[in-house]
């Protein structure tokens, strides 16, 4: 009769750490529900405000949806700004996990604008107007984002220059393409601001955190069904090992007061990255709030790094 009991005690809770790492796959890498794109535009912090600003000059400014198909037929869109006077000079910006382009890179557009920079800003598998049920948390993403790239070849020739900037999960997404062997070579640079060593390490850093959950078993559980239902892993193509590999000049940009993705993440992947590269701290800044909090510092970096 004990024996039976045990058994039934295990059943349950094998049967509850399945069900709780499905509800955790569900709730991390699921499509947003809604566009909140606006949302929280009103609150008076030197972050918002700079959104703000940035989305009173995009409104204003010229704009095209464009679209690629992703290797696996997702439709895929980005905004096209393109720069007042054409130059062959372009900034491609990822977004991070459930931000929308726009947004995103509302407090960057008048930095890069006054460079002359064509912008293009995709929309992320699974996030706005692009396709796909998963989010792929830099590790599908990094093909896009080199395809995205191609685009901007196709398009505008084989003379131009691209620098990437990606942020939070963005900058997980350019930092896993940087490592591939086919990223064009007109891939000149790359700013990646508050990006995480691996897709384990920041869901490892988070999961406590915000589902109060340990990260064994659950964070294993979550992983197999990501292999079954998305296609990926937690470790492969991580950022960590692909800046290893590039020969792409980086900037690494954090905030040292970020609780969602640590400073030390970008510490581990200066050390590691194996190209000409540079790291730049705010020290008060939170996560995604460099550009905001110190905008000429920031900006000011970013011209003598790349030499632009």
């Amino acid at each position: 009769m004990g024996g039976w009991i045990l058994l039934a005690v295990i059943l349950v809770i094998v049967l509850a750490i399945a069900a709780i790492s499905d509800y955790t796959f569900h709730y991390l890498f699921y499509r947003p529900k809604r566009n909140q794109e606006t949302r929280n535009l009103e609150r008076d912090t030197p972050y918002y405000r700079a959104v703000r600003k940035g989305f009173a000059l995009m409104k204003q400014a010229e704009c095209e949806d464009v679209y690629i198909t992703s290797r696996d037929g997702l439709k895929l869109h980005a905004y096209y700004y393109p720069a007042p006077e054409e130059n062959g000079k372009f900034m491609l910006g990822i977004h991070g996990y459930h931000a929308y382009a726009r947004r995103e890179y509302a407090p960057y557009f008048a930095f890069y604008r006054s460079l002359g920079y064509g912008i293009l800003l995709p929309d992320n598998r699974a996030h706005g107007p692009s396709e796909g049920k998963y989010i792929g948390f830099g590790v599908l993403d990094r093909l896009d984002c080199v395809d995205w790239a191609k685009y901007l070849v196709g398009r505008f020739g084989e003379k131009i220059q691209i620098r990437m900037h990606g942020v939070s999960m963005g900058a997980a997404t350019v930092l896993a393409a940087s490592g591939e062997d086919d990223l064009p070579g007109q891939v000149r640079g790359i700013v990646a601001d508050c990006g995480y060593t691996s897709a384990w390490d920041v869901l490892s850093y988070q999961l406590p955190h915000t589902a109060h959950l340990p990260v064994h078993p659950f964070l294993e559980q979550c992983e197999s069904i990501c292999k079954m239902r998305a296609g990926f892993d937690f470790h492969r193509y991580s950022p960590m090992e692909q800046v290893k590999k590039t020969n792409v000049p980086i900037l690494f940009v954090h905030g040292g007061k970020d609780t969602k993705v640590p400073p030390y993440m970008a510490r581990e992947l200066y050390e590691a990255c194996g190209s000409l590269k540079r790291l730049l701290e705010i020290p008060e800044a939170k996560h995604a709030e460099c550009i905001a909090l110190e905008p000429e510092l920031y900006c000011n970096t970013i011209r003598e790094f790349f030499g632009i």
